[in-house]
Parts: structure tokens; C-alpha cells; sequence
């Protein structure tokens, strides 16, 4: 199963919490963490600009 550990699940309930808030959001993580990627995912969602 993709994404099953819990580190992921946390990361996943954190980004249902933050889709709603109205504020802008920023990720931080180690390189090749895969900030880029929920950056793309969370974007969409919540008609925000990535940048």
C-alpha cells in the first residue's frame, strides 16, 4: 500500500487541515522530501499560487 506509514497519514491529515485555512502556507523539508510535490497537490485544491 502506498503511503501507509504513519508519518504519511499524519502528513496527509495535517494537508485536510490546511486546505481550508486562508493563509499562506509554507513547506519546509530536507531536499528530496517531496515538498515540490504536496506544494502541487495542495495548490489545486485551494485555488492558491505555488511558488
Amino acid at each position: 500500500m502506498i503511503a501507509s506509514s504513519h508519518s504519511m497519514r499524519r502528513l496527509f491529515a495535517l494537508m485536510e487541515k490546511v486546505i481550508d485555512v486562508n493563509t499562506t502556507i509554507l513547506i519546509q523539508g530536507e531536499t528530496g522530501t517531496g515538498k515540490e510535490l504536496i506544494a502541487k497537490i495542495i495548490g489545486p485544491i485551494t485555488n492558491k499560487k505555488v511558488i
